[in-house]
């Protein structure tokens, strides 16, 4: 589930958007008299609520409050996590930082002894932590546009995840790595590949044959290793790469999409509105 997504359907408006690094992306949403439902996120999401967070509650199947939220309330939501209902009564403005899975690995491989793959986040909802509630309003303050403070930006998104990963993480795997996985190296690898290629066509077989593996065996390690296959990785990083694209130039969009590997505006734009819940036309404006 694809948390923007499910924001921009239920008739959150979403205010601002930018992505600060590979793997790493902010948005600002404003929300009136809204009902969302969350369940299994595809990556990490870190909520923070600006303004009106009283005026946010969890509720149950029958639409009772089982907690009601405050300003600099913080809620994190893991990846793949429990499934939620949640209940704007009035005005709510809100932050989110969102951690993909493989910025959430790396980051956390050498504070984790080699082993960032094997934690989670705990849920947590609607929580107090001045320290955290501060780093995330410098970066919801900021302004995600200039350039100047872009690498500023990540630090404080690496800042804030470290911090997590003193009070809200949990052991979800084995020490030993798992079976049928690609090593680090060849990890690092294969991204490098896919980052390459965004503008080309890219096979499975070329990918393979980069690692003398056959389709099959290379497509389950994939599976294994990433938790998604090529096909999803390739479009997320194309993606990824279109939205800084369009908010850091000035380039067309049908330019920004033969960059991106489509060869067509309408394919491009229609593939980013279903990842993102908004068409590129729409980040513009």
């Amino acid at each position: 589930m694809d948390f923007r997504h499910t924001l921009t359907n239920a008739g959150v408006d979403l205010v601002r958007s930018s992505l600060i690094a590979p793997g790493v992306s902010v948005s600002e949403w404003s929300g009136q008299n809204a009902q969302t439902y969350y369940e299994g996120a595809d990556e990490n999401v870190i909520s923070f609520y600006q303004h009106g967070g009283q005026n946010c509650s969890q509720i149950d199947s029958k639409g009772r409050a089982i907690r009601t939220g405050f300003d600099d309330a913080i809620c994190v939501f893991p990846k793949d996590g429990l499934e939620s209902n949640w209940f704007i009564n009035g005005h709510l403005q809100f932050f989110h930082l969102y951690i993909g899975n493989d910025y959430f690995a790396k980051n956390l491989y050498e504070l984790n002894d080699g082993y960032g793959d094997r934690f989670d986040f705990n849920e947590s909802l609607q929580a107090s932590d001045p320290i955290l509630s501060a780093a995330m309003k410098s970066i919801a303050l900021s302004d995600w546009d200039d350039s100047h403070i872009a690498l500023g930006l990540e630090s404080a998104a690496n800042w804030v995840l470290v911090n997590l990963a003193t009070s809200h993480l949990s052991e979800s795997k084995r020490r030993t790595r798992k079976v049928g996985c690609f090593s680090l190296a060849h990890q690092v690898k294969i991204k490098d590949y896919f980052q390459d290629r965004l503008g080309d066509s890219v096979h499975l077989s070329d990918m393979a044959n980069e690692l003398y593996l056959s389709e099959f065996h290379f497509l389950k390690k994939f599976k294994n290793t990433f938790n998604e296959t090529p096909y999803a990785c390739l479009t997320r990083m194309r993606m990824e790469k279109a939205h800084t694209l369009l908010m850091k130039t000035d380039k067309s969009i049908l330019d920004i999409a033969l960059e991106c590997g489509y060869n067509h505006h309408t394919q491009f734009s229609t593939k980013f509105k279903r990842y993102y819940g908004f068409s590129p036309r729409d980040l513009r404006k």
